[in-house]
């Protein structure tokens, strides 16, 4: 998987804060909260859900 550079990792950041914290909190059960904004291609996505069913 490719590494998240630092302008998507303060997006990321950016869209953590716009939600209510106990939001983001439910969200954490093993997941990644908006991966959509991290992961920076299509294999990424892939190789995450992939690494998710494992």
């Amino acid at each position: 998987m490719t590494r998240p550079s630092t302008s998507e990792l303060i997006d990321w950041f950016k869209v953590l804060r716009r939600h209510p914290t106990d939001e983001i909190l439910a969200q954490l059960d093993g997941k990644l909260p908006y991966p959509g904004v991290l992961l920076k291609s299509v294999n990424d996505h892939m190789r995450y859900l992939n690494r998710k069913r494992l």
